[in-house]
């Protein structure tokens, strides 16, 4: 990361923390205000949708996510993901769609995370759409250089000396499966900043959570957006829709792993905090959409467990819910 970036990073860290501290505040004086009030109204016990404690601030915010996807979505059956909810959604943002139903379930989805490497798949994106118009040759050679030079993720620096060269085919799917760092510099030297951020506030996105593509922030909802942007054009049949489905699913780094194919990037970054977040594509019968993002986290043992158990926990709320339950 530039010192540029690191000075944005570090401001955006600050005001997060700050944002968490207010809200615990102003939610802790509500509460020690309105207690005798509020448990008046409480039920003793479970309730009818399995909620099992009903004072608590995590299972309140997962009654008013169900509230809003039934809503959208009709009559849902939360069972499968209640339980991982009520254990994890302090640390996360969640994010899934069915693809084929369009129903969505969010949590924590406009809180804003480092995105790391995760703009790297939308930046891919970008760039086999203009192939697809013959604006960019994919068979077009770049070099490496000291000016792309970057430390962090990849191949490409630790096997190639300057002067290597690359096509940009080549480098997208570094730039995806190995999250190679240079090959996303090499990439974003070649390709306009200014046309990508059109195209991503042209598809939804937001502006202001564009840095530069190592540089930016993320949301759930964002996330969940460009997945599904990707999952449109990888089943399309477009000219290079198959390469760029199989760049996702040789992503080396999973964090959401299952038996199914899932076409994915990932991002991480160990330092100021972490960012640990996983974008999926997951092609189960009926295929959806799973994003979660997190930071504070390293990727120790428990940190995948936590993911493969959000993971296991949406897979089978899928199954129940869209007709598919095996």
């Amino acid at each position: 990361m530039d010192k540029r970036t690191r000075i944005r990073y570090m401001r955006w860290r600050r005001k997060r923390i700050f944002k968490r501290v207010v809200t615990f505040g102003a939610v802790l004086s509500i509460l020690l205000i309105g207690t005798n009030w509020i448990f008046g109204l409480l039920p003793d016990d479970e309730d009818e949708q399995g909620i099992i404690n009903a004072t608590n601030l995590e299972v309140t915010r997962v009654n008013i996510a169900e509230e809003e996807l039934e809503d959208s979505c009709g009559e849902i059956d939360f069972s499968p993901i209640v339980q991982v909810l009520e254990r994890y959604a302090s640390d996360v943002a969640i994010y899934f769609e069915n693809l084929e139903s369009g129903c969505t379930f969010e949590h924590n989805a406009q809180e804003e995370f480092f995105a790391a490497s995760l703009k790297k798949a939308p930046f891919a994106l970008w760039i086999y759409q203009k192939a697809e118009l013959g604006i960019v040759n994919l068979e077009e050679r770049l070099v490496f250089t000291e000016e792309v030079f970057a430390g962090g993720s990849g191949v490409i620096r630790l096997n190639y000396e300057f002067g290597a060269t690359f096509s940009v085919e080549e480098l997208l799917g570094l730039n995806l499966y190995e999250s190679d760092n240079v090959a996303t510099r090499m990439l974003h030297q070649r390709f306009s900043q200014d046309a990508y951020v059109r195209f991503v506030e042209n598809i939804g996105g937001r502006r202001e959570l564009i840095g530069d593509i190592l540089g930016s922030l993320i949301t759930a909802n964002e996330a969940g957006l460009f997945a599904r942007e990707i999952y449109e054009y990888i089943t399309s049949g477009s000219s290079y829709s198959q390469i760029f489905r199989q760049q996702l699913l040789n992503n080396q780094h999973q964090f959401i792993m299952a038996d199914y194919p899932i076409a994915s990037k990932t991002g991480w970054y160990r330092h100021y905090g972490g960012a640990w977040h996983d974008m999926a594509i997951i092609f189960a019968p009926s295929p959806f959409t799973l994003v979660i993002l997190s930071s504070d986290k390293t990727g120790t043992a428990e940190d995948f467990n936590v993911f493969q158990a959000i993971t296991d926990a949406f897979i089978q709320f899928n199954h129940i819910n869209f007709g598919l339950s095996e």
